[in-house]
């Protein structure tokens, strides 16, 4: 086995700088432009803030509200657990009577189908990964010595412990406390989503209610409105406060989707090295100087393949992980 081909060949199946990941981040940013416009019809035209909206205004957010509820309810028949809940949390009881309720439903409704979006990227791209392994594994590595059993073929449905951090070092502990979790990558997403929600939930508030007379600040909205972000409301600057938010969750959703990716990797490594007879894999690092300390400890360790837990023995160790695995007898 040419272990340094074997390794190349999975950094390019999949690594942070791979085109998808730019690719989703171009799809935040249409959704943020789409935000900005559907929110300017509200802030920038001067709507009183408590009349009731247009009849034309309320079917438009209610017709893509159950467009959405379509494509929520196509991906659960495909196996998709847990998406109606938390698009739930973000639209439930949501009311459609003033300008202000329908600004914030279509704000809402925007970012449940953004984080549709951001989970079908990354499911797509899992696919497209475990595709490349298969084919990346029987070029680079040659069957172990040893014999198997037909019940090795069965590890492809086998389902291992999504990657938690464990504080057993003082500073695997720092990275748990910053970075653990047991959510699945619906539940990761919608977290996110909810955040982006409440705060332009914020937005539309402040801007909204003080676009009558902008030098009247009720004390309320202003508790709710980060201090920084008051002035560029003020100044109508409100598109401002919008990309702060989307630049941030962007982030948050970049993290998920390079982290949930290196994880697929590694369990469709993990599974063609069994199914090739090998037992047991070790952890490859990058060797560069960009390698925490951590995963410079983990570096060659090898761990039973039955035993593979993602942030124990195995990557991704946190997020942005960039070590690989290799077989080992």
């Amino acid at each position: 086995m040419n272990q340094q081909k074997l390794i190349n060949d999975l950094n390019r199946v999949f690594n942070p700088n791979d085109k998808s990941v730019k690719e989703l981040l171009r799809l935040v940013s249409a959704a943020k432009g789409k935000q900005v416009a559907d929110l300017s019809y509200y802030i920038n035209n001067g709507i009183q803030w408590n009349a009731d909206a247009k009849p034309e205004d309320v079917v438009r957010v209610l017709n893509d509200l159950k467009q959405l509820q379509v494509e929520v309810h196509k991906a659960e028949q495909n196996g998709v657990e847990g998406l109606s809940a938390a698009c739930g949390l973000i639209l439930n009881d949501l009311p459609y009577k003033t300008n202000a309720d329908v600004a914030k439903l279509q704000s809402r409704v925007n970012n449940a189908k953004l984080g549709l979006d951001v989970y079908n990227a990354l499911t797509d791209k899992q696919s497209d990964v475990v595709d490349k392994i298969a084919n990346v594994v029987s070029h680079d590595v040659k069957p172990a010595p040893i014999k198997h059993s037909a019940e090795m073929d069965e590890l492809m449905h086998t389902n291992f412990d999504r990657y938690h951090p464990q504080a057993t070092r003082k500073a695997l502990a720092k990275i748990a406390y910053r970075n653990a979790t047991d959510k699945s990558p619906v539940e990761l997403i919608y977290h996110h989503v909810n955040e982006m929600s409440m705060d332009l939930d914020n937005v539309i508030d402040f801007a909204l209610k003080n676009n009558v007379n902008q030098n009247v600040l009720k004390d309320k909205v202003r508790k709710v409105i980060a201090k920084n972000q008051q002035k560029d409301l003020l100044d109508g600057k409100w598109e401002r406060a919008v990309s702060q938010s989307f630049s941030k969750e962007a982030k948050n959703f970049q993290r998920i989707f390079v982290t949930e990716l290196k994880a697929r990797q590694v369990q469709a490594s993990a599974a063609a090295f069994k199914h090739m007879g090998y037992k047991r894999f070790k952890t490859y690092t990058r060797h560069s100087n960009n390698v925490c300390r951590y995963c410079m400890g983990m570096d060659a360790k090898a761990a039973y393949i039955d035993d593979l837990q993602h942030g124990v023995n195995a990557p991704p160790y946190h997020p942005y992980c960039g070590c690989n695995i290799e077989p080992a007898i």
